[in-house]
């Protein structure tokens, strides 16, 4: 025989299975007591931290109310002592005319130009 007689010969083939297939999403079932209990769970733990998160702010917040109010009081005084070294005071003046005066401090770079009363 010749080598290509014993090629020839066909073998049976192999009956294959298919592979399973995964479920469809949409044909899981959930347990629905699985769904409450989880609920549940995910309830009670925001209602301890929210028990917990207000334990604190009532432990804090006085803490917290004084040491804003020592330091509001702190800047106060600090403006209080660069606005007594500034210069001004009480000024008498009688005017008679319709212009509006008023006392100015220019903080910062001053005018060119700048407009001052006086007799004409």
């Amino acid at each position: 025989m010749s080598k290509n007689s014993k090629n020839s010969v066909k073998e049976p083939a192999e009956e294959r299975t298919p592979a399973p297939q995964p479920k469809a999403l949409n044909q899981t079932a959930i347990d629905p007591m699985y769904i409450g209990r989880l609920a549940g769970t995910l309830l009670g733990i925001c209602l301890v931290t929210a028990l917990l998160l207000g334990a604190v702010n009532q432990v804090t917040k006085p803490r917290i109310d004084a040491a804003q109010k020592a330091k509001t009081e702190a800047a106060m005084a600090q403006v209080e002592e660069e606005r007594n070294g500034l210069p001004g005071g009480e000024v008498e003046a009688s005017l008679h005319t319709r212009l509006c005066v008023a006392e100015t401090v220019i903080v910062g770079k001053v005018p060119d130009t700048y407009l001052q009363l006086g007799q004409q």
